[in-house]
């Protein structure tokens, strides 16, 4: 049981940040909001955004809050209204408008 906990904790701190399969190989930028670090991934017009750090009992709201201007942050784009799918671990979005070749 213990060998079975350990690989568990294990395989959950080595998931913090990592990319969904429809974003590996995208480079990411970090931005730290509230105490929580956040990963920034685009491609094309849809942008990925990564939690990592722990909070207990996260509110939903206010991290998709976090999410989005943390995306908007590194993209340098807008994100579109309602455009927001995921949880409190992963957020994913669309680009409502900016050339998305041009990243700062």
């Amino acid at each position: 049981m213990r060998i079975h906990s350990c690989l568990v904790l294990i395989s959950l701190l080595s998931a913090c940040s990592s990319p969904t399969l429809q974003y590996v190989g995208e480079s990411a930028q970090s931005v730290s909001r509230d105490g929580l670090t956040y990963s920034v991934r685009q491609k094309g017009d849809a942008v990925e955004v990564v939690r990592s750090g722990l909070r207990l009992r996260p509110n939903q709201v206010d991290i998709a809050k976090h999410m989005r201007a943390a995306a908007e942050q590194v993209t340098g784009c807008a994100m579109k209204d309602g455009s927001f799918s995921g949880d409190v671990a992963v957020g994913r979005f669309e680009v409502q408008s900016c050339d998305v070749t041009a990243k700062p």
